[in-house]
């Protein structure tokens, strides 16, 4: 590699410490209910294989959500305790967001390899009532690293409850994080259901051995998790 490009990624590297170690701008008293006025409804409540595979391919156009929104809504972020691998990726977002703002997210694509962070992007899929008082938004993190192997990619569904004047916490309700690299391959199955007091969510963890014709399950393990919408904490 030549001087100029370890300069560059060195300046790319600096530039995304500085950016997600920044405090995200606070919010007023009135703003998430400004914010929620402009999400449309949604009857979301399955999470399932197809919704997520759907939603990964899906060339529509969603209304974006900041990154210091998306900084906020994860201070109040909740995760079982599980024995699967805890991959959030929206450390992913924040840096190509920097990258973006910053103007040099395509010089950053002249530099991608094997295993590199190619894109990543919130959706915002809507909103719908929990309580008189509490409202679910749910939003989604699209991501995908460079196309040759070790591969991942991937999409992961988020519920933030929110009322008007506060922001109560956010959850992991949907994901098909899969990473390949031949002759293994590991896919991270998150689904959910939501219900009027719960929301019950499955967390897999699917380890394959890849052969020219069929997949052979090599480690797999299932756990089921119920989040209480009274007390908004796991049971």
């Amino acid at each position: 590699m030549i001087k100029k490009d370890v300069l560059k990624l060195v300046a790319i590297c600096v530039l995304f410490v500085c950016y997600a170690c920044a405090s995200p701008k606070s919010q007023s008293e009135n703003s998430w209910s400004n914010f929620l006025r402009s999400v449309p409804d949604t009857d979301l409540s399955v999470i399932d294989s197809t919704y997520l595979e759907n939603l990964e391919l899906s060339e529509s156009s969603f209304r974006a959500i900041s990154a210091d929104t998306i900084k906020l809504f994860f201070e109040k972020f909740e995760y079982p305790h599980t024995e699967s691998y805890d991959y959030q990726p929206v450390n992913d977002f924040l840096r190509i967001d920097s990258l973006k703002k910053a103007k040099i997210y395509e010089d950053y694509l002249q530099t991608l390899d094997l295993g590199m962070l190619r894109s990543a992007e919130v959706l915002s899929l809507g909103k719908r009532s929990l309580s008189d008082q509490n409202i679910a938004l749910f939003w989604a993190i699209r991501y995908s690293s460079y196309e040759a192997c070790p591969f991942y990619h991937g999409i992961d569904v988020y519920l933030t409850i929110l009322d008007e004047n506060d922001l109560r916490k956010t959850i992991k309700v949907g994901s098909n994080y899969s990473v390949v690299d031949p002759p293994m391959a590991v896919y991270l199955p998150v689904y959910s259901k939501v219900a009027v007091e719960h929301i019950e969510s499955s967390i897999e963890s699917v380890e394959l051995e890849l052969g020219e014709s069929n997949e052979k399950v090599v480690a797999e393990t299932k756990e089921t998790f119920v989040f209480d919408l009274k007390s908004l904490s796991y049971k």
